[in-house]
């Protein structure tokens, strides 16, 4: 006879426990986030890189943590990022749903070599 209260009680654990399993389970834990690739890039300043988007329904928006370093702009599912001057900024792009992915960018100025005229030759 002592053994039916012991089932109500566990029949009651099992309950709560799946009740606060169910209710713990929220959709927004398993939000997907944009596919970026690549995810780290590094840009001449006055220089463009395009970065694909993945994983995500156009059209895309775009913000950067800084303007003063790069900006960026989506070409449907191409994001055209352009280096302003030297430093780092992270480019934030947003789906029509709200999902979200960043992308890394180092902008540095590219010093160029000298290249010595044709017909010159300073070896003789």
């Amino acid at each position: 006879m002592k053994t039916k209260p012991f089932l109500k009680s566990m029949a009651l654990v099992i309950c709560c426990l799946t009740s606060f399993v169910l209710v713990s389970c929220d959709k927004d834990d398993d939000k997907p986030n944009l596919k970026i690739s690549p995810n780290k890039v590094e840009v001449a300043v006055g220089k463009t890189v395009t970065v694909s988007v993945s994983n995500g329904t156009a059209p895309y928006t775009t913000k950067s943590s800084d303007a003063k370093i790069a900006v960026a702009k989506s070409d449907k599912n191409a994001i055209v990022i352009t280096g302003v001057k030297d430093g780092s900024a992270m480019i934030t792009i947003t789906d029509r749903k709200g999902v979200t992915g960043k992308v890394a960018v180092t902008v540095r100025t590219v010093k160029e070599t000298p290249k010595t005229p044709k017909g010159l030759d300073f070896d003789k």
